[in-house]
């Protein structure tokens, strides 16, 4: 599969806008990227990663604002994390977007994880398009990392028609580590419990480690503490 390289943001925006899929250099890793309103890009996403339609995938967005859109309900906690590590490698899970009826279909569940790259061509790409990307990594399905659009090209080349062409964005002068997003999922113990002050939300809230990543735990699970949390760890390393 060949990879045609894109020279400008506005280059990717059109090709975004048009329904296109786009290898992208993110803050973390490649990822492959889409209008996340999409539907039939982001089908064509999960079939070049061979990627069950019933496991999730994340978005980027601009910040705090563009991922209210998409979860019924912001805890105070959330804000909290994300006003630390974004724009950065924290991808956070938040619960309940049965409303936002506007995501491609193979986006809605209960749950969905967002996070705003720290990434300066990112960004200006999510803004001028107004609305959420896919961020999902850019390898095959349980295949490793890929950390170099030739290694992109290598894995999906394994599986797709090498005459088939996706698109490249990959600015020299912005850095990727090379390491995912930590991944957190702050989960209602019980639903519908939006009432209480802020101070209280560890009484109906947990906030679980799902993936270690690129932000060190001893640094995160320091701030989920000072917000009264216990951080619960579900991880697995990547």
């Amino acid at each position: 599969m060949k990879i045609t390289a894109l020279n400008t943001t506005a280059q990717v925006v059109k090709v975004l806008r048009q329904g296109g899929v786009v290898c992208m250099k993110t803050d973390t890793l490649y990822a492959l990227s889409c209008d996340a309103l999409n539907q039939q890009a982001v089908q064509k996403v999960f079939s070049l990663k061979k990627r069950d339609f019933k496991k999730p995938v994340s978005l980027l967005v601009s910040g705090v604002e563009g991922a209210r859109a998409y979860v019924s309900y912001f805890p105070y906690c959330a804000k909290v994390l994300c006003s630390m590590f974004w724009p950065g490698a924290l991808t956070v899970i938040l619960s309940q977007v049965y409303h936002a009826t506007n995501l491609a279909s193979a986006l809605i569940n209960t749950t969905i994880g967002m996070r705003a790259p720290n990434s300066k061509s990112l960004m200006r790409i999510i803004r001028e398009l107004g609305r959420p990307i896919l961020g999902t990594s850019a390898n095959i399905t349980n295949f490793p990392d890929a950390k170099s659009l030739t290694m992109v090209q290598d894995q999906l080349s394994l599986f797709h028609n090498k005459s088939e062409s996706l698109y490249g964005w990959d600015p020299v002068n912005e850095y990727m580590s090379g390491l995912p997003s930590t991944v957190v999922l702050i989960k209602p113990k019980e639903l519908y419990q939006y009432t209480y002050a802020d101070t209280q939300e560890s009484k109906f809230y947990n906030i679980i480690l799902l993936r270690e990543g690129q932000i060190p735990t001893a640094q995160l699970t320091a701030v989920i503490k000072k917000l009264g949390f216990n951080i619960q760890s579900n991880s697995r390393h990547i």
